[in-house]
């Protein structure tokens, strides 16, 4: 039998939602947790699937629950820190939309590679090799 995949998803918005409720029917994975400031959200979301363990940051749901695989569905301005800090703890990183290191890049498309590099050299050398990212035109 194969191991389940386990999974935090953090920001319990309309797309965190949607990833919690996959996650929690897809049979090769485990929702174990969710991370969102907003208590509501999160709460009203854990009950839908299945009550994980809840958290209101990422920085301790990470240390605590040690996912193989984070679903970021926040801001895009915190995309980047939250995709580097998951890799950098060893887990596979599923991003919405843009690696933007914050909001002013990225309301300013188009992002050059060198305006990215810093972060995905960041990225490479956490020595992680699933990392996917999704943007809203599709997934690439």
């Amino acid at each position: 039998m194969n191991k389940k995949i386990r999974v935090i998803v953090i920001g319990c918005g309309n797309m965190g939602a949607s990833h919690a409720r996959a996650y929690y029917k897809l049979e090769g994975f485990e929702l174990v947790g969710l991370a969102d400031r907003n208590p509501g959200k999160r709460n009203i979301l854990a009950e839908e699937v299945g009550n994980p363990t809840q958290f209101d940051d990422f920085d301790t749901a990470l240390n605590t629950i040690k996912p193989d695989a984070v679903s970021i569905c926040t801001f895009p301005e915190t995309h980047a820190e939250f995709t580097i800090k998951a890799l950098k703890s060893g887990a596979h990183v599923f991003c919405k939309k843009t690696l933007a290191p914050n909001m002013f890049i990225y309301k300013k498309p188009p992002m050059t590679p060198e305006m990215l590099y810093p972060y995905i050299d960041e990225v490479a050398e956490t020595g992680v090799t699933s990392f996917f990212m999704c943007p809203n035109y599709g997934c690439h």
